[in-house]
């Protein structure tokens, strides 16, 4: 019996040091996006659920450069997996049409999990009168590119308002933004008619009747404005622009830290919380198995090229 309770002791006491130590190995997790941008809300999300395994995680905002500063630190960072940051579909935008970044946009990160897409969401101001695409489609053909769009140069939600505008056969004067707060309150103002801008930063004014939304550019409906339509839904010849988002480290991680650390990420990714925050952030699945991020940043990046040259995307 002694003997018994002497080796539970000893279990229970390498069980708690192997939480301490854990807990104690400190993980940043660097967001490239301002305090209360979208990204930030998942990473705070996913560093709760990490902290209640045992994780002790610090959520970190190197802000600036459509999110180049932020992913430089990263690419930077030491290779043991302590730091992290989250990276998204700017990432192989940046670099097409910001010009040279600080980085290797594939061999600098190591991706470790895929959270899922965001959805970026179409909203007019409610002065325009229009309350479908297609209505917003004739007001743009009526106003012959004088119709005001907000963007933020070099990121995803340049690349795919450049799609939009051209599948749908429209013009648009465009105003540049540093950042998605600055659209939304011009656009409350009404000194701009429109933009394409993610979910989390357009979802309460929305709901408050104060913003118009016209369609999501995610394959499916999301839950949070499930009554908009979806990207696919509105006979449009264009690719989906796939507005995702991942967790990555430094270039050249090994193999064995990776494995590590996508096996505590996929594990706060189950949390029903967290996915209910998900959802309410617009992020929906993708079909992308973790061996395949590296090639999907690379076919982000030739598409991106491609589509830059076509439409003649670039920095102002």
């Amino acid at each position: 019996m002694r003997r018994r309770n002497l080796l539970q002791t000893i279990v229970a006491l390498a069980a708690a040091h192997a939480v301490t130590a854990k807990a104690q190995a400190v993980m940043r997790l660097i967001v490239p996006t301002a305090a209360g941008s979208g990204a930030d809300a998942v990473a705070r999300a996913l560093a709760h659920e990490l902290i209640v395994a045992g994780r002790l995680t610090v959520v970190e905002n190197i802000v600036g450069a459509a999110g180049v500063i932020g992913t430089s630190k990263l690419a930077q960072s030491t290779k043991d997996g302590r730091v992290l940051g989250l990276i998204s579909a700017n990432h192989t935008v940046n670099p097409i049409v910001l010009g040279k970044v600080p980085f290797d946009p594939i061999n600098d990160v190591t991706p470790v999990v895929l959270i899922g897409a965001i959805a970026l969401v179409l909203v007019v101001s409610p002065r325009l009168k229009v309350r479908t695409f297609a209505e917003f489609v004739e007001w743009s053909r009526s106003n012959k590119g004088a119709g005001t769009e907000g963007y933020t140069p070099g990121t995803v939600i340049h690349l795919a308002s450049a799609v939009m505008k051209d599948a749908a056969g429209i013009a648009a004067t465009t105003v540049p933004y540093k950042s998605s707060g600055q659209m939304v309150t011009d656009l409350l103002a009404g000194q701009i008619d429109f933009s394409l801008l993610p979910l989390p930063a357009v979802v309460s004014s929305v709901q408050a009747g104060q913003l118009v939304p016209l369609a999501v550019t995610t394959r499916q409906r999301v839950d949070a404005l499930p009554e908009v339509p979806a990207w696919g839904e509105l006979g449009l010849k264009a690719e989906t622009v796939d507005a995702w988002m991942m967790v990555a480290g430094p270039g050249a991680l090994a193999p064995s830290v990776v494995v590590d650390r996508r096996r505590e990420f996929e594990t706060a990714l189950q949390a029903a919380e967290l996915q209910k925050t998900l959802a309410m952030q617009g992020v929906v699945p993708m079909s992308v198995g973790p061996n395949e991020l590296k090639e999907l940043m690379r076919r982000d990046m030739l598409r991106n090229a491609r589509l830059a040259d076509k439409l003649k995307i670039q920095a102002p």
